[in-house]
């Protein structure tokens, strides 16, 4: 190869590695950059919206609970009550579970299953009292089914502090994890425009070079190919140094 010709291919061959490297930065970076993504949309989907779902149910299934007993309490309808509690338990169940799934909810999910055993005993106590209800004096009757409400109505209001506490905190997260993943798209757009444009600038340059030394390559094949055109020498000069000849093409 002509030594001429060495720098422009040397420069065109370190920029392709550039390109090559930049490329190959620019995959790595954007599946990076997907794997977070789905991380905090996978964290939202399957963690964090659900247990905002299932606070907010719990909240209305224990006032749920509460209208019924009282409703049980006015009307004296046992099949009614027997079966809406039936219900609000299996509910409840399911909930709770979920919650106690969630490691960082451990202390919570304890006091809400204990708090929950206590409004489940409360509940069997008021029903059993309306069953027995030839047991008990007309004014102590009455006097126990309120008494059972108050507690029944204070167990609930001592869990309400702890389903905010989850709520609010869940909900942080999902800020959280929504504002992480705004940052990291924008933070993804601006990289991946910054080594688009890197890579299209590299790619000029070594198409500009490659050009260069194919057009200094040509020039010089124009003149390694002049002798065989023109064999006449451009002078000729004899021992005296005068011209004896003169080639009229150059």
């Amino acid at each position: 190869m002509n030594g001429f010709l060495k720098p422009y291919l040397f420069r065109a061959t370190l920029f392709s590695g550039l390109a090559l490297i930049l490329g190959l930065s620019l995959s790595y970076i954007v599946y990076k950059s997907s794997t977070k993504v789905e991380k905090n949309t996978f964290e939202l989907v399957n963690n964090y919206i659900p247990i905002l779902n299932s606070t907010g149910q719990i909240i209305e299934i224990l006032m749920a609970q509460e209208r019924n007993i009282y409703e049980y309490f006015v009307t004296q309808n046992n099949s009614l009550f027997l079966a809406k509690q039936n219900e609000f338990n299996q509910t409840l169940a399911a909930q709770y579970l979920l919650i106690t799934q969630q490691g960082a909810f451990a202390n919570e999910s304890t006091l809400l299953f204990k708090s929950q055993k206590q409004i489940t005993a409360l509940f069997e106590n008021f029903h059993s009292t309306i069953q027995n209800r030839n047991r008990y004096n007309e004014n102590d009757y009455w006097d126990e089914l309120r008494i059972i409400l108050a507690e029944i109505s204070a167990t609930r209001r001592e869990m309400t502090p702890v389903l905010a506490a989850i709520k609010m905190s869940t909900q942080q997260n999902v800020i959280n994890a929504k504002n992480a993943t705004h940052q990291q798209v924008a933070k993804s757009h601006t990289v991946v425009a910054l080594y688009s444009f890197s890579i299209i600038l590299l790619g000029a340059l070594i198409a500009w070079y490659i050009r260069q030394s194919i057009v200094n390559n040509a020039k010089m094949n124009r003149l390694a190919l002049f002798p065989h055109r023109n064999p006449n020498p451009i002078l000729s000069i004899n021992n005296k140094g005068n011209i004896v000849f003169s080639n009229p093409a150059c």
